[in-house]
């Protein structure tokens, strides 16, 4: 099961819950929202408005029949309430997390985030710099500061930074996405595919890599012969609804100098049977753009 398809069922019985939740009584309903509140945070599963809406149920009517797990609650609460932008409930369960964990670097972590939202960008930093002074280990607090970096729009300062993060945990590959989609927006392509080439050391399998690796290639060195070579790896890593590996294919060969037209007209038909049953004035436009 595919990792969409999987968070569709997930979203879907969360759902059910939610509507079991408002037929039962207080105490039935309590426990239901409880279980989404766990149910979500086991299948990793972002859904910000109903887990805002079940934590914010237990908050007002079962604070005290949580017991400790009023402390999950409240985080899970507060993340929620961030992605809804409902920075009014953030607040307040940032702050009954203050007054029970004062020193605690998670809820310092937290407060860097409710200033994120904020876009109160210094007094990010300020927390996420603390954290690290007590804890230079502290990887959310380094992905963190690149997210603030990135926000204020300091893309160098964010590649510096993310650069930085990865000289120690080298084995994170969101993180080279994210280097990747940094270097690429400041046209820093040497970088940039320096952090491809990693993604597909990591994750060989994944054809998106060798796409973005092509798609660099092609444009950065017009290296057509070993652009093509990834293209074609890509695709033959998902050799269905790849258009962007056969388009890539074709302007390879159409700029090489040898482009072998057997199989230059093997990828035009490819492409082209796969706009059958699209509106009739698209295919002319089509055809025209892999005339050769």
């Amino acid at each position: 099961m595919s990792k969409a398809v999987e968070q569709e069922d997930v979203a879907e019985t969360v759902q059910d819950k939610l509507q079991l939740a408002e037929k039962s009584g207080p105490s039935a309903a309590g426990q239901i929202h409880k279980e989404i509140i766990t149910y979500t945070a086991e299948k990793h599963a972002r859904l910000p408005k109903i887990v805002l809406q079940s934590g914010s149920f237990l908050l007002k009517s079962f604070r005290k029949w949580l017991g400790n797990d009023v402390y999950t609650v409240l985080e899970r609460t507060f993340l929620a309430a961030l992605d809804e932008h409902d920075l009014k409930t953030a607040g307040k369960c940032l702050t009954d997390l203050k007054r029970q964990f004062p020193a605690s670097l998670r809820v310092h972590k937290l407060s860097g985030m409710l200033c994120e939202a904020k876009c109160d960008w210094n007094n990010a930093l300020y927390a996420y710099d603390t954290i690290l002074q007590k804890d230079p280990a502290n990887f959310n607090a380094m992905k963190r500061k690149v997210c603030v970096y990135k926000g204020k729009g300091d893309y160098a300062t964010a590649i510096k930074e993310l650069s930085s993060y990865l000289n120690i945990v080298s084995a994170d590959e969101n993180a080279w996405l994210e280097l990747l989609e940094l270097s690429v927006a400041v046209l820093r392509y040497d970088v940039a595919k320096y952090a491809c080439e990693e993604l597909i050391l990591l994750a060989p399998e994944n054809y998106m890599h060798h796409l973005r690796y092509a798609e660099l290639l092609y444009t950065t060195d017009r290296d057509y012969t070993l652009s093509r070579q990834y293209y074609a790896q890509s695709l033959e890593l998902k050799p269905h609804n790849n258009m962007r590996s056969l388009y890539g294919l074709v302007l390879c060969l159409r700029n090489s100098k040898d482009n072998q037209p057997e199989l230059y007209t093997e990828l035009v038909q490819k492409i082209m049977s796969s706009y059958q049953g699209t509106p009739a004035h698209l295919v002319p436009v089509v055809e025209s753009s892999l005339t050769q």
